[in-house]
């Protein structure tokens, strides 16, 4: 899944993150201080342990200590010499930790001063401040997509400028005078007063709807919602096959990530088979994506696991939402008694008819796929779970765009018991999909228990 936020690079930043002209240490543990107490770092005693060990290390110039596997013993409490390899545990964990801050600066630290970013591929923190171009080049990029004032255009009314000075506060953008035309003003404020009262008219509608009903004991639950996703079974090559192959044919390629041809026969040994254990379909983040939307919208707090980042524990108190079927290990084991159920890698099996099943099928470039959207409440624990998983990838997509639609929501609990969003439920969804093409979605059938 991509994350959210922007990454401000800068051509002449110094390979160590802290620049001569970077906020002071002060700062930046005030900083630090601000994340930590935040709502979305609240929810992630994981999140914050790292984060605070990154920065503090970085701050004392320990650069020798954050290496991923001193990161995993010093803050995970792993052995000394675990393999990361097998654990990907920190890889996992710093994923996370970008996407928190990226969520805090969007929200609680949209006007920070300093920030503290976390690149893709570095245990490095960097320290800055925020920039105030950052806020013009983002009214830049939207008059590139609006259309030209014509020479009849007036000043707003109050009102106008009431609903779009609130606008522009919740994205953060700053309107300089002697940056930008008073022609531009009006256009991007016109603009942002529609996007506004477009929100609030569809924020009215979804109050009491189907949606929020079929939503409600996750909500309404004091702890964060927890998304998981389980990873494909897949395995890479090993570190000592590759070196020997680039050596053996004498290739000029930096990092491990490129093709390998093996001709047809070739034999590879079981040792340098390896498991990895953190690939995730592009099509089970998309479907998290929709999910983590939802519960944004409704300011609901959330973490996000996937692979082997859970344990029972983690299952006991907060509502669950699983992503995926046969690459998610709980879904199956959760979902196993109720009507609907995944089967033999392929199929869908209605429990109480056993003649009646669904498979996914592949024409060209079209796809039928079935996905089944379950909601349950756990017997032992009265913990809620909602489950998103397909057959395929795009059943497993058009699930959880499904989760975050009130109107395909409030189409599929037309005309069940007054009383349907106390019992458990499955809706069998059927998904036709194609390259470039919308995914038509229909309510094949739906159980309740």
């Amino acid at each position: 899944m991509e994350e959210v936020g922007q990454v401000e690079l800068l051509d002449d930043r110094s390979p160590h993150p802290i620049a001569s002209q970077g906020p002071s240490h002060l700062q930046i543990e005030q900083a630090l201080a601000s994340i930590l107490l935040s709502s979305i770092f609240r929810t992630s005693k994981q999140s914050q342990r790292l984060l605070q060990y990154l920065v503090e290390q970085t701050l004392q110039g320990h650069d020798e200590m954050l290496k991923e596997r001193i990161v995993g013993a010093q803050v995970f409490g792993k052995q000394s010499d675990y393999n990361t390899g097998d654990d990907p545990i920190v890889r996992v964990r710093a994923s996370d930790l970008r996407k928190r801050l990226a969520q805090y600066y969007a929200a609680d630290g949209m006007e920070d001063h300093v920030r503290i970013e976390l690149h893709p591929g570095s245990y490095h923190p960097c320290f800055l401040f925020s920039s105030r171009h950052e806020s013009v080049d983002r009214a830049d990029e939207a008059m590139d997509i609006l259309p030209p004032a014509s020479a009849s255009d007036g000043a707003p009314s109050h009102g106008q400028q009431s609903a779009s000075a609130s606008a522009m506060q919740q994205i953060g953008l700053t309107l300089e005078p002697e940056g930008l035309s008073r022609k531009h003003v009006i256009a991007i404020a016109a603009a942002l007063c529609l996007v506004a009262l477009t929100v609030a008219g569809l924020a009215h509608r979804m109050q009491g709807s189907a949606a929020d009903t079929f939503w409600q004991p996750v909500l309404k639950s004091s702890e964060p919602a927890l998304i998981y996703f389980g990873t494909d079974a897949v395995y890479s090559l090993s570190n000592e096959y590759l070196d020997s192959y680039l050596d053996s044919h004498h290739v000029d390629q930096q990092g491990r990530e490129f093709f390998v041809d093996l001709p047809p026969g070739t034999k590879i040994d079981a040792k340098d088979l390896v498991h990895a254990n953190d690939r995730v379909m592009v099509n089970d983040f998309a479907a998290a994506a929709e999910v983590v939307t939802f519960l944004n919208h409704h300011g609901k707090p959330f973490d996000v696991r996937w692979g082997h980042d859970i344990s029972p524990g983690d299952l006991r108190h907060a509502p669950v939402i699983l992503i995926g079927a046969f690459n998610n290990y709980l879904t199956l084991e959760l979902t196993n008694q109720l009507r609907f159920e995944f089967i033999g890698g392929n199929q869908i099996k209605d429990r109480a008819n056993p003649q009646l099943s669904w498979s996914r099928n592949e024409k060209g470039t079209s796809v039928d796929d079935y996905a089944i959207v379950s909601r349950l409440v756990r017997p032992e624990s009265g913990v809620i779970v909602i489950a998103a998983a397909g057959i395929g990838p795009e059943g497993t997509q058009a699930a959880g765009e499904f989760l975050n639609s009130a109107s395909q929501i409030a189409n599929a609990v037309k005309g069940l018991p007054p009383d349907w969003n106390q019992k458990n439920m499955q809706i069998l969804l059927h998904v036709k999909a194609g390259y470039g093409v919308s995914n038509v979605v229909s309510v094949e059938s739906v159980f309740l228990k």
